[in-house]
């Protein structure tokens, strides 16, 4: 009997991952240049004084814009940028199932990148959302669907692809960005969160310190004050029984 494989399902999930990678390089890339790009608002940071004075909801928007600007032409933020599409350019040595090799681009794979206005962003050729180039035959799924060996992006367990090679660069970025401890890759969300509320609670206690130790002041002080007040007390009062004395 004859057997009949569907394969159309597994084509799909693997351009879809494709499809998902590249869109989220390039809603990085925006967000990058965004930053690097951005000019500054003209908001200098609240004092105490001027904080008291306005609501959350005002504190917020005002620090909001007094942080826009803060990385326009970083020069980090640009040595990223360029690394990412250098490293998006680079080719991969593949071993072909004859045992040949061959070196394959993401242009190999119809990806390619836009106008250079768009900073290095990618596009699949032929594909159905993208309206510049959806006229253009999609070779990444003629690949997909003939089983070809694509692994320029993800890699395999003895290459490493596009996608490997990124996640090096970008880890390897991390390191040599000051304040950034060495065993950090990405910043994560939660731990950042936890670790500012462990943050705040030492803060917390030093402050609670600090107010017992100006109550004990203040009570020292109170108590010395009293005293001395007193003793004047007695002065005043010796010198007018001297003086009726005399």
């Amino acid at each position: 009997s004859v057997v009949n494989v569907e394969v159309a399902a597994d084509v799909d999930s693997a351009y879809n991952t494709i499809k998902n990678f590249i869109k989220s390089y390039n809603e990085l890339i925006d967000e990058m240049n965004k930053y690097y790009n951005e000019k500054d608002a003209g908001y200098d940071a609240l004092t105490e004084d001027e904080r008291s004075k306005l609501s959350d909801t005002q504190i917020e928007k005002w620090e909001e814009k007094a942080k826009q600007g803060l990385l326009r032409r970083d020069s980090t933020l640009q040595t990223l940028l360029s690394g990412m599409r250098t490293t998006l350019n680079q080719g991969v040595q593949v071993t072909m199932a004859d045992g040949s090799t061959k070196t394959m681009t993401l242009a190999s794979l119809g990806i390619v990148t836009g106008d250079y206005t768009e900073n290095g962003k990618l596009h699949i050729l032929g594909d159905e959302d993208d309206d510049q180039y959806s006229s253009e035959t999609n070779t990444l799924k003629n690949l997909l669907e003939s089983g070809s060996d694509i692994v320029g992006i993800g890699g395999s367990t003895s290459t490493s692809g596009v996608g490997t090679q990124m996640y090096n660069y970008l880890r390897k970025s991390m390191t040599r960005i000051e304040g950034v401890r060495s065993t950090q890759t990405f910043y994560n969300d939660k731990t950042m969160d936890s670790e500012i509320d462990d943050y705040d609670d030492e803060i917390d206690k030093w402050e609670e310190k600090l107010k017992a130790l100006e109550d004990k002041y203040y009570d020292q002080f109170s108590k010395m004050e009293s005293a001395m007040a007193k003793l004047q007390s007695q002065q005043s009062y010796l010198s007018s029984l001297f003086g009726s004395a005399s």
